[in-house]
C-alpha cells in the first residue's frame, strides 16, 4: 500500500482519525472524484487524504466500466 504523508502540522499537535473516502474510478482506471464520506474530525487530515488519492491512486487493471469505492484511510501516529 501507499505510505501516506502525514501533515507535519497534524503530527505535531497530535491528530489522528480515520477518513473515509468515496472515489469513482472511470473506465480506464483514473479516479474521476473523489469526496470524503466520513471525515476524521480534522480538515487538514480530510484535505491530505483526498490530495494523496487524487494524486497516486491508480488502479493496475481499468475496470472497463465505472466503479465506485469506498477507501479507508487511517492516520494514526507511532507511539
Amino acid at each position: 500500500g501507499h505510505k501516506l504523508q502525514y501533515p507535519p502540522l497534524a503530527s505535531r499537535r497530535g491528530y489522528q482519525g480515520k477518513v473515509v473516502l468515496e472515489i469513482v474510478v472511470a473506465p480506464s482506471g483514473d479516479v474521476s472524484s473523489v469526496k470524503v464520506c466520513e471525515s476524521s474530525g480534522y480538515k487538514i487530515l480530510d484535505d491530505a487524504a483526498l490530495e494523496q488519492v487524487r494524486r497516486y491512486l491508480r488502479l493496475r487493471q481499468p475496470p472497463g466500466e465505472t466503479r465506485l469505492h469506498a477507501l479507508d484511510i487511517v492516520f494514526q501516529l507511532k507511539p
